[in-house]
């Protein structure tokens, strides 16, 4: 039997949706993980992973990881020779909340106590400010009436002269979207007349 004193090396691959910040590895709790493990000698008997202070499992096949916030995955591979790999680690952090929207609409604007729909007029700007505490945000998007959804960039306004519904919502890096949110507007650029 030939004498084999070479260690297995293990790899581990993030599947998608993920996304790195600087040192920060966001995932998603659909997010896959894959071991790969090589040995030059014998070959490889078994892969072996953990999560964070868990059951050590042997490795099969493709695995998740539950719960948001920082875990910490260890993993190594045993040869057939009976050599131990040295314990790996891979931190992530799983994130699946969506970001959270807020409108502000500008003046000219009046509002009712009763009445859910705003009034404006062409001129009255709306922003559009998202906020999100994992990986950050994507993009935001908003949609007037049943029109498409476009991107949000900087204030903007409304040319319609009607009534309306302004729809907007935002995703992060994980593509973890929000509910969409929706607001009646009244847009009015018709000035009074007078009948004698």
């Amino acid at each position: 039997i030939p004498e084999d004193n070479d260690l297995p090396v293990t790899e581990i691959a993030v599947g998608t949706p993920s996304f790195k910040a600087g040192s920060t590895t966001f995932v998603t709790s659909l997010t896959p993980f894959t071991l790969t493990a090589t040995d030059i000698g014998l070959g490889v008997l078994e892969t072996r992973f953990q999560i964070d202070t868990g059951a050590v499992q042997v490795y099969q096949t493709p695995f998740t990881v539950k719960g948001s916030g920082l875990h910490t995955i260890s993993f190594f591979s045993i040869d057939r020779a009976g050599n131990r790999e040295t314990t790996k680690t891979q931190t992530v952090t799983v994130d699946d909340a969506a970001p959270v929207t807020t409108l502000a609409i500008g003046t000219p604007i009046h509002t009712e106590p009763d009445i859910a729909t705003v009034f404006v007029k062409g001129t009255t700007p709306f922003t559009l400010t998202a906020v999100d505490a994992g990986a950050g945000v994507k993009e935001t998007l908003f949609k007037v009436g049943e029109g498409s959804f476009q991107k949000a960039v900087g204030p903007f306004t409304l040319s319609v002269n009607s009534l309306t519904k302004l729809t907007f919502q935002s995703k992060d890096q994980l593509e973890n979207t929000e509910l969409a949110t929706e607001k009646s507007v009244f847009v009015d650029n018709v000035a009074p007349s007078v009948v004698f």
